[in-house]
């Protein structure tokens, strides 16, 4: 067994959590929820954001992408395709799904992160986004169907559950 293996097994050592995510970048999943024409997003005052985040130790990008849409903005949702797999800006590999709310639920109060809401789609083009993604992009395939723009590559949940198209 090597050093770096070592340490890392040995767990809870000082300096461990930087170490294993200087080695291993953490992994990303988010969802592109649509609801009666308009995109669910976080709203920071300076930009908008996907409600995106880590995965926790055990779970899938599937899972991850349901917390992190009700944890930041309280609105749970149904997730679809996959319609973005890249690496993202820590080194890691990120996931977006498409999504839909599970009913309509109320946005959850204003949290450190900013202001949930509910973004016009004709909107989403002509507003800032964290890290310049390509949210234009990501609607003009989920409204216009999945064979009109290539946003990456696609997939079910992870999870195994199925799909709605």
């Amino acid at each position: 067994m090597g050093f770096r293996s070592w340490y890392l097994w040995r767990g809870m050592l000082p300096f461990t959590s930087l170490f294993s995510r200087l080695l291993w970048p953490r992994a990303t999943a988010g969802v592109l929820a649509t609801y009666e024409g308009r995109l669910l997003a976080i709203d920071t005052g300076d930009y908008l954001m996907l409600p995106l985040g880590a995965l926790e130790s055990g779970e899938t990008f599937a899972e991850a992408a349901r917390r992190e849409a009700s944890e930041e903005t309280g609105v749970d949702v149904e997730l679809r395709d996959c319609v973005d797999e890249r690496i993202n800006v820590y080194g890691g590999v990120e996931r977006l799904y498409a999504a839909s709310p599970t009913r309509k639920s109320p946005l959850a109060d204003p949290s450190w992160e900013g202001d949930p809401t509910w973004v016009p789609l004709e909107e989403v083009t002509d507003r800032r986004w964290r890290f310049d993604r390509p949210v234009g992009r990501y609607v003009d395939a989920l409204v216009g169907g999945a064979n009109d723009v290539d946003v990456g590559q696609r997939s079910t949940p992870d999870d195994g559950s199925t799909t709605d198209d």
